[in-house]
Formats: structure tokens, sequence, C-alpha cells
């Protein structure tokens, strides 16, 4: 199982996490996040963060232009989109930027339907479940994944939302019987404030995951 660590917005901190290598870094190009990546970053992103760590976009019901923008200043090997985009805007982006790794992210509450996505699948690499919330994750809450035993599709998916040292474990057992869960989206959990993760967390979370999915 790998692990992405998403919200990654100061250059520091990007160093020190990366030097604990994770799978992947995720920078938020959504300007309501306390998250949000600058531009003036995008530099020591290019310079800094090896392309095994694969550096992936998140946007939120973004135009194009900002979106090769920030693809071409950032050097993204991926784009995630989670806003509310449709399944026809996914397969635009995908024409766009048919070598990038692309994604679609969707929130979960009680009403949520699981065969939403399936239409979506044709179109990503992956797909990633989130806590539905009306700022499009970052809450620090967990869903019930118990909705995800019900998943039959063969693409792969991220688990996100309110993922820490205090439930890793429990995803772990959980990975152990959904072989499509691809890895895990870390975010608030790890974090000294937002943006800024706590380096000895994350590092403790990149260990636990990779020696209990080892054997899977």
């Amino acid at each position: 199982m790998q692990i992405k660590i998403c919200g990654m917005r100061c250059t520091k901190n990007i160093a020190d996490i990366t030097g604990k290598q994770p799978d992947y870094l995720g920078f938020i190009f959504y300007e309501k996040s306390p998250r949000f990546a600058q531009a003036d970053i995008a530099n020591f992103v290019r310079s800094s963060v090896p392309n095994e760590i694969k550096k992936i976009g998140v946007f939120v019901n973004e135009v194009n232009e900002k979106i090769s923008q920030r693809v071409t200043e950032f050097q993204l090997q991926g784009i995630q989109m989670h806003g509310d985009e449709t399944i026809e805007r996914c397969r635009e982006i995908r024409k766009l930027f048919p070598n990038l790794l692309l994604s679609k992210a969707f929130g979960v509450d009680d009403k949520f339907c699981l065969s939403e996505v399936n239409a979506y699948a044709t179109h990503c690499d992956y797909l990633l479940f989130d806590t539905k919330t009306k700022n499009y994750g970052g809450s620090g809450k967990t869903f019930s994944w118990n909705i995800l035993r019900n998943y039959s599709l063969t693409v792969p998916f991220f688990l996100s939302g309110g993922i820490g040292l205090t439930n890793i474990d429990e995803v772990i057992r959980f990975s152990r019987d959904i072989p499509q869960l691809m890895g895990v989206d870390v975010n608030s959990k790890v974090e000294l404030q937002p943006g800024v993760k706590n380096v000895k967390v994350v590092q403790e979370m990149i260990e636990r995951v990779r020696n209990g999915t080892s054997c899977r």
C-alpha cells in the first residue's frame, strides 16, 4: 500500500517530508484551502523533489489554463480532480494531459451511492474516497469505510479522510480485505498547523504502512 502526503506548501517542510520518501506529495491549488500551494514554491519543488516521489496537483473545479500553468510550474506528474467535476470534464482533462496520472476524488457521506463512480473509472488511473465536506476535504473526519467493501471495479483507489496514527493500523487491516485499496492519502491528522506536517509522525506513518502491508 502506498502513502501520499497531501497539502504541502512550505519549502522546509517539503524538504523534510521528501527525506522520508513517501510515494506521493500532494499540492493543493484551491485558493480557499488553508493549505493552498503558492506559485512561489514551484522552483523549490521542481529542484528538490525527486521524480520517484510523484507530485500530484489537487484542483477543485479549475479551468484548463490554471491547471496547465501549475502542471508546468511544478512539473506535476498527476492531476487530482477534487471538486464537482463531471464525467465529461474528466474525459476532457484526460485528453489534454494524456501522460499524467489522473484521479477523481469523491466525497462520501451516508447518502453516497457507490455506483456513482462507475462511469468515471474508464477515464482515471485511480479514484480517491474522502469524507464529504462543504470545503472539499481537509476536515480531519473519517467516513464509514464499510461502503467500500462493495467496491467491485478493477480501478484502484486511495482512502482519505481523517487518517492518522490512531487509525492507520485499522486501515492496514481493512486493506487486506480490499485488494483495490492502493494507498492512503494523509493530511490534517499529521499536521502541526495547516500545511505543515509533523515529520516524526509522517515517518512513523510511512513505516507502519510499509511494514504492515509488505506481506499482503
